[in-house]
């Protein structure tokens, strides 16, 4: 059996995949957790020791590293979209799920090329609402859009993976888990 996908990787793919990966990545939650931490200090500065010039400093920094992390999470990706090779953007990829591996094909009006796609080089699978995001690396991941899965569903394609994977390579988001 063949389950076909095809994916547009435009800026709103690149964008949720982005999303994706910052939010399952623990920097984002200890960073988080360390500005929470500073800015709670800042408030204990301003309030307990009355140093105006301290409590001033404190927020200054407080602000320059939220704007650091809004700059990197947010704002960088966007940039780095539109910085990217241009014969690579809004790339078209199709993908064929066999039981044996995955044919992709990737075509732009300037590119094409193929790959046939081993089930035992896929390090981990995370799916969320819109997307089954097939992790190569740490850092990259084949995007397939599940609204456009063809011969075959999301549940046949996820059951696919899950058989060729191993259990705790295959994680969904806890929106997914809650169904």
């Amino acid at each position: 059996m063949e389950i076909k996908a095809t994916t547009i990787n435009n800026y709103e793919t690149i964008k949720k995949y982005n999303k994706a990966f910052v939010y399952r990545n623990s920097r984002f939650y200890i960073s988080i957790f360390v500005l929470l931490l500073f800015l709670g200090w800042t408030v204990f500065i301003i309030y307990a020791s009355g140093d105006i010039i301290m409590s001033i400093l404190n927020l200054f920094v407080f602000l320059f590293l939220l704007t650091l992390m809004l700059y990197r999470w947010f704002i960088k990706p966007k940039m780095r979209y539109k910085k990217s090779n241009t014969k690579l953007k809004d790339i078209r990829s199709e993908y064929v799920f066999t039981e044996d591996l995955i044919h992709l094909t990737s075509k732009t009006e300037s590119y094409s090329g193929s790959a046939e796609i081993q089930y035992s080089v896929i390090q981990n699978v995370c799916e969320t609402a819109e997307f089954i995001y097939l992790y190569v690396n740490k850092h990259t991941a084949y995007i397939v859009d599940k609204k456009n899965i063809e011969n075959g569903t999301v549940l046949e394609l996820r059951n696919l993976l899950i058989s060729k994977l191993p259990a705790k390579k295959y994680k969904c988001t806890k929106e997914l888990k809650d169904k």
